[in-house]
């Protein structure tokens, strides 16, 4: 299953802040739509984020059925962290039987000058295991 989900800016300023900072990181993950209890595999992630930028990406799973296994991890754990998308993988063990649903997390900042603003984008992908 493909979901796709651009993230909203978080400012972390007065409401009058400068749009220059309108930036979003654009995530996208890909994960399967179904797996069998006791299967161990990928949900692949994919972050649009300027070279310049530090990323970190927190996976959770909502249900029993599915368990992240590896909560955190940064640019220099994707695949090829100087390319563009970023592509993380991220380890998934199917558990029981169940829905399920992977969500992820992704933050950074960019700053202009001595001004900095955090950004964050989000996606999500639902996964059913079967026996």
């Amino acid at each position: 299953m493909r979901t796709s989900a651009t993230g909203a800016l978080l400012l972390l300023a007065l409401p009058w802040a400068s749009l220059a900072f309108a930036q979003a990181l654009r995530v996208e993950v890909n994960a399967p739509e179904s797996l069998h209890a006791g299967d161990r595999t990928f949900v692949e992630l994919r972050v649009w984020a300027d070279a310049q930028m530090p990323v970190m990406v927190t996976p959770r799973a909502e249900g029993d059925a599915v368990e992240v296994v590896r909560g955190r991890l940064l640019r220099p754990d994707a695949v090829d962290p100087e390319a563009s998308p970023l592509v993380f993988r991220i380890p998934i063990a199917a558990r029981e039987p169940g829905p399920a649903r992977v969500r992820v997390d992704v933050q950074s900042f960019t700053c202009e000058g001595d001004d900095c603003r955090r950004v964050q984008g989000e996606a999500q992908a639902d996964v059913r295991v079967v026996r």
